[in-house]
């Protein structure tokens, strides 16, 4: 699973070429993934199942991302570098946010 970054926002895939955006490419063409390609992108790996939210933190320098993989990972916004993974969730983590100076995280799973 992956999460791709790109001007305006994150996009969550798993498999198929999207599964959700929080904003979406514009364009008239109607192949949604020459669409896709025609946006930089980077992409955060290393999640084995889908990723229930991501978010911009630490003054939008990392990327904060929480899995029903059991797991929230750190990125680097800049590289895509995994940074830190926190474990120890008995099942799907659905939201994570961090503290404003990116010191503190807080999770939350079903």
């Amino acid at each position: 699973m992956a999460v791709r970054a790109f001007p305006g926002g994150l996009m969550h895939t798993g498999g198929s070429i999207a599964d959700t955006a929080s904003s979406a490419p514009t364009g008239e063409e109607d192949d949604e993934e020459q669409k896709l390609s025609a946006f930089p992108s980077l992409v955060f790996a290393g999640h084995t199942k889908p990723v229930a939210h991501a978010i911009f933190c630490a003054g939008d320098t990392k990327v904060l991302t929480a899995s029903h993989d059991c797991t929230v990972k750190l990125f680097d916004a800049s590289t895509g570098a995994c940074l830190q993974t926190f474990s120890g969730h008995k099942g799907p983590v659905t939201c994570a946010a961090a503290s404003r100076d990116g010191s503190r995280v807080i999770t939350g799973a079903s």
